[in-house]
């Protein structure tokens, strides 16, 4: 165990996470390695019980893989705790655009208060909660059923999965091969997942490690309990359904319903995730 992230109602920060021996190994091997390689900055990071989130900025070319200098800090926490800390295996991700970083950052920042919520709410993830989103066409804010893990909606990799029939072979392949780095990379995919080769992804793509946002396009009931390995995937935090309320907006799969569901994916796929989820807002979530 790296760390003890402690009950409190308000506010965890990550400083108030209480380390154990083998996360007190981590914090000296980064402070070792910052004084080792200037030329990379560990400019942000938070420890969590089982894992760890770092934000590594490379300030010039490097001589090595960036994978070669996360052996060495690796190799260090577990010299200074005299035993084995970490997996050989890590997951990292590359940071393109405007705003991704600051997403990021805040994100990681967000895990002991994430935990501490999923502890306090023990079956957070397995009951119906309500949230509004905004309709794609008309901009009217509209209420949906959730059911899972309502968290995902800020995970701040989120990309949609939508098949089209005017796809080249090119064009298909290239968006599996995004829809599996994500997937590489834990992120979450969102779609009604209505064509087989979305589907398919969708299996492909868990099985990877990917979190799924999935629209139903019917009500749920106050009693609704996704079957099977839905359930399992919303307990562990990785799937969240969400459904209308409205019994107007829940009818036959046509095309035109196909494309209302796309649009609503596409737009939960591309939210800001700067905005905090208070315990408050859980609070009154809750049914």
């Amino acid at each position: 165990m790296l760390s003890v992230v402690p009950d409190q109602p308000y506010g965890l920060k990550p400083h108030q996470v209480s380390f154990k021996k083998n996360g007190l190994a981590f914090i000296d091997a980064v402070a070792e390695f910052r004084s080792r390689f200037n030329f990379i900055n560990l400019s942000h990071y938070v420890v969590m019980p089982d894992h760890v989130h770092l934000i590594v900025q490379v300030r010039e070319h490097l001589p090595y893989h960036l994978g070669h200098y996360i052996k060495i800090l690796m190799f260090a926490a577990q010299r200074f705790a005299a035993c084995k800390v970490f997996e050989n295996q890590y997951t990292d991700k590359i940071l393109y655009h405007t705003g991704q970083l600051n997403n990021w950052i805040k994100y990681i920042y967000d895990n002991p208060r994430r935990l501490q919520l999923k502890r306090k709410y023990k079956d957070i993830f397995q009951k119906r909660c309500m949230i509004g989103i905004k309709d794609p066409t008309s901009g009217e804010i509209r209420s949906y059923s959730c059911f899972g893990n309502i968290f995902l909606l800020k995970h701040p990799e989120r990309l949609q999965v939508r098949y089209s029939s005017r796809y080249t072979p090119q064009e298909l392949e290239e968006h599996r091969t995004m829809c599996r780095k994500v997937a590489r990379q834990q992120g979450v995919l969102v779609s009604p997942f209505i064509h087989s080769i979305e589907r398919e992804l969708r299996y492909e793509c868990l099985e990877a490690g990917a979190s799924i946002i999935q629209l139903y396009n019917e009500t749920i009931s106050p009693r609704f309990k996704p079957s099977g390995s839905d359930f399992e995937l919303c307990v562990a935090g990785r799937l969240l359904i969400i459904a209308p309320t409205d019994l107007s907006l829940s009818h036959p799969l046509s095309r035109q319903a196909c494309m209302t569901l796309n649009g609503i994916a596409a737009y939960i796929a591309t939210i800001p995730s700067q905005a905090d989820m208070s315990l408050r807002n859980i609070a009154e979530l809750m049914p």
